[in-house]
């Protein structure tokens, strides 16, 4: 036994609220004091005593000496060999710990969802847990590394379990093939650049042959893409006032400026594309309210609405929504490198914001799902809108459906659709 170390203490036949002296004896007439403890309304006492220094092996008895009831002594004593009344506990009980997340040992992917969960008992009751993460919230999995969670379990008495630790382990990210590295816009099916809208740099593509006797890649008036850029689809069409550099093309009709070169007959599709994943939105719906100062921690939610002025912190990961609706004046930060996945619609309003947040390098990639629907009067309704006046950073993608973005948007990234509507003055630049 050694100092520091805690001895439980147990007895009775004490005075009521008697001051009752713990001792411990050794072989050689040496006495340690352990300390006092105050008998309970029933004379009886149990209590906790620490160890003031080290003891030697040859201890052979503890004693506890205090008045009892008709005014004498009461001395109860342990050999160290045999009991005698008082009742001494060398271990002390204390709480036990299940940590069941995150799991001892495990390797997670960078981003994947990891939430603590753990409890705490003492005699079959719940008792508070000391820990980082309160049960239930997330654990960031955005920084590779290998890392350390505790669990520490308090009785009622104050006794503490030695902390329960886990190691766990965050890969770094996986970085994979992008064969739309290269594409500011990307249609599957059809791409329109409005009027005076402009391409400041990457490259224009449609995936897919036109149909229905049309072209299926329009630059609209007083449109321009920029230098060191290739536009190239199946049908190009450039109208009156527009500008591009490079084409690759089958089909050219050409009403305005090319100021590159011409490559003709182009291989369609151009790329092969994976599947769109599968969305597994969660069951919860999330509120912000207008002008509120929000933060959102990765994971699964059903819609997600937020409202005028809103101010909202994805503090990065991997986020799978039913839907997302953002109101005008509203703003989108991310902390750290997010996927978005929504299994709906994107409704983006007026003058929003969506990027990452000042100071931050965070690449945000958000990708819808869902299928374009039409309203009462039978107008198409884009699965992916962006109104007029926003400005996005990130990579948006809608394989299913059209992206529409509306009148002097700005967007630093790339778009990717079936169907992309870009609208009038809108400028893109892909970055790098």
């Amino acid at each position: 036994m050694v100092q520091g170390e805690q001895i439980r203490i147990r007895g009775e036949g004490y005075a009521p609220n008697g001051i009752v002296t713990v001792t411990v004896h050794e072989q050689d007439a040496v006495t340690h004091q352990l300390g006092t403890v105050t008998a309970d309304a029933n004379g009886d006492i149990n209590a906790v005593v620490t160890l003031p220094l080290d003891v030697a092996e040859t201890l052979v008895l503890f004693q506890a000496l205090g008045p009892d009831s008709d005014g004498g002594d009461r001395a109860l004593t342990r050999l160290a060999d045999a009991a005698a009344g008082l009742v001494v506990c060398e271990a002390p009980a204390a709480p036990s710990v299940v940590v069941t997340s995150p799991a001892d040992g495990r390797v997670y992917d960078f981003a994947e969802e990891l939430v603590a969960d753990y409890s705490c008992e003492f005699g079959g009751e719940p008792v508070t847990c000391l820990a980082s993460v309160a049960v239930g919230d997330p654990i960031s999995t955005t920084t590779p590394g290998t890392y350390q969670f505790s669990v520490v379990g308090v009785a009622p008495d104050g006794i503490t379990t030695t902390a329960v630790t886990h190691t766990y382990q965050v890969l770094d990210p996986v970085v994979l093939d992008d064969p739309l590295a290269g594409y500011a816009v990307f249609g599957t099916r059809r791409v329109e650049l409005g009027r005076d809208a402009s391409v400041i740099s990457g490259n224009v593509g449609v995936n897919e042959a036109a149909t229905s006797g049309a072209a299926n890649l329009v630059v609209s008036r007083g449109a321009m893409v920029g230098e060191a850029t290739t536009t190239e689809a199946d049908w190009i069409r450039v109208e009156k006032d527009a500008v591009v550099h490079d084409v690759a093309y089958n089909t050219l009709t050409n009403l305005g400026t090319i100021l590159g070169a011409q490559s003709t007959p182009l291989i369609v599709p151009l790329v092969s594309l994976a599947p769109v994943p599968e969305v597994m939105a969660g069951t919860s719906d999330v509120e912000i309210r207008a002008g509120e100062v929000a933060v959102l921690h990765p994971g699964a939610y059903r819609n997600v609405v937020v409202h005028q002025g809103a101010v909202v912190t994805f503090t990065g990961g991997k986020y799978q929504l039913a839907s997302l609706s953002i109101d005008r004046d509203a703003s989108i930060e991310f902390a750290a490198d997010t996927v978005l996945e929504i299994a709906g619609a994107l409704d983006v309003d007026m003058d929003v914001t969506v990027g990452p947040q000042v100071g931050s390098e965070a690449q945000v990639r958000i990708v819808v799902v869902g299928f374009d629907s039409v309203d009462e009067m039978g107008v198409l309704i884009p699965v992916a809108q962006f109104n007029s006046g926003i400005q996005i950073t990130a990579i948006v993608e809608a394989f299913n459906g059209t992206l529409r973005v509306d009148d002097g948007g700005k967007v630093v990234g790339s778009l990717r659709a079936a169907l992309i509507v870009i609208g009038k003055d809108v400028e893109i630049t892909l970055p790098g």
